[in-house]
């Protein structure tokens, strides 16, 4: 194999505003790093992923002049455009401006040889045709994008397709939830077409494996635990900042968390659910800690400053989030990332639902005593089992031996992420001596 290798990573979540996106793909990024003696990776950011363009012209004497051009690129992510255009006075954008918002992404995989040869003949607005090109290896680092459809997993899925189908790159799906749907089966058609023609799949719990199977997208694949296990490994406590303010004695202290779901049912707000929640805890003598770092959690800001709990907020990195739950009694959170945060730092959680089955896939993958998260739409009326559960993990005494003992497992899994890689690129590079 090469000394020196470009990795493409689509996908890279590192500059959203989550603690677990955050967390996972520097985790991704260090086993990248291991696959040969000089590793260039070249992101594809998800913020990218989302980003919209436009062309902006401005009518003078009934002839058009492109604006905000770069050399030799006339399009601009729609943000920036929108931006310079809110700062002109209104008759200007009403009488001067046309707005030209243009679609670089397919909405259907029946567009996806159609986008391809846009991409191959002209020059694309985002750039990440040229960082395809230019590597060795495409890797998509799935997470939570396989769901519904959303730009983050409809676009990954027609750059994976462009990069396999055209430009011959080796690829893989790895570290990702799968949680495919067949009432409008956009992201399905999408998968089954880009899925069997990968290098390497792998899913990160069990219950993604299942829904690839009975959805007909891949016959089997592998579980590898998420990137985030590997951590484990190599986790240096000792460099992570004091948590000491935030709480109280360890054997009360219980952290409460968000869902992904926090703002899927505006205006419906989940402020008056934790607000009992925090009064339930604090009848049976635990001291509550609201922790958020998305903004979509932040409601729990002010829970806290109703209920006078202490806030533990955005400024806070992952590393100091676990800490925190090394201190503390309980975790309660319907975040992925945050719960495996929690288990690597032997501190039990209690599972609320996500936005795909990823919670109940990791409570499986963990062998966790419970295997079914607690409604986030629902929590008032399944506060008393929600309770019973609390009481139950706090009075189960071997949780946290057993916690260490099986995430040192799925840490030693999770290595498989740079060894199936190797394999591909291994594999690759057979194929084009032979050739």
């Amino acid at each position: 194999m090469a000394a020196s290798i470009t990795v493409c990573l689509i996908n890279d979540t590192s500059d959203q505003q989550n603690w677990g996106c955050q967390a996972t793909s520097a985790a991704l990024k260090r086993l990248i790093q291991q696959l040969a003696p000089d590793v260039q990776i070249r992101s594809i950011y998800l913020g990218a992923l989302r980003s919209e363009y436009a062309q902006v012209h401005i009518r003078v004497v009934q002839r058009n002049v492109s604006f905000l051009n770069k050399p030799g690129n006339p399009w601009e992510p729609m943000s920036r455009t929108r931006s310079v255009i809110e700062s002109l006075p209104s008759v200007i954008r009403r009488r001067l401006l046309e707005i030209t918002p243009c679609r670089w992404f397919p909405k259907v995989a029946d567009e996806f040889d159609e986008f391809a040869h846009m991409w191959l003949s002209q020059q694309e607005p985002s750039g990440m045709l040229p960082i395809l090109q230019e590597s060795d290896l495409v890797v998509f680092n799935g997470e939570g994008s396989i769901l519904q459809r959303a730009p983050k997993g409809t676009r990954p899925l027609f750059l994976l397709y462009l990069a396999k189908h055209y430009l011959g790159k080796p690829c893989a799906i790895i570290n990702h939830t799968a949680h495919l749907e067949t009432s409008v089966p956009v992201l399905l058609a999408m998968a089954r077409r880009v899925y069997p023609m990968m290098d390497y799949v792998s899913v990160r719990e069990p219950a993604s494996r299942r829904n690839l199977i009975e959805n007909q997208v891949l016959d089997d694949v592998e579980v590898v635990p998420d990137a985030l296990f590997a951590d484990a490994l190599h986790d240096d406590v000792s460099g992570r900042v004091s948590m000491t303010r935030y709480g109280g004695s360890s054997n009360r202290q219980v952290c409460i968390s968000g869902s992904s779901l926090s703002r899927l049912a505006s205006p419906w707000r989940p402020d008056a659910s934790f607000e009992d929640l925090v009064a339930a805890l604090r009848e049976r003598d635990l001291e509550p800690v609201l922790v958020a770092k998305d903004e979509s959690d932040q409601f729990l800001r002010n829970v806290a400053q109703r209920t006078g709990t202490p806030f533990f907020g955005a400024e806070h990195t992952h590393d100091e989030l676990t800490a925190l739950l090394e201190k503390s009694r309980l975790f309660i959170s319907g975040r992925y990332h945050p719960n495996i945060l929690s288990a690597m730092a032997g501190c039990p959680f209690l599972p609320l639902t996500a936005n795909s089955h990823k919670i109940e896939g990791l409570c499986e993958l963990l062998e966790y005593p419970l295997q079914r998260a607690f409604e986030f739409f629902d929590l008032r009326q399944q506060m008393p089992e929600l309770l019973s559960g609390v009481e139950s993990l706090l009075c189960d005494d071997q949780l946290r031996q057993r916690l260490p003992m099986r995430v040192a497992e799925l840490a030693e899994q999770a290595q498989l992420h740079c060894a199936r890689l190797q394999e591909v690129l291994g594999s690759h590079s057979r194929v084009r001596v032979a050739g």
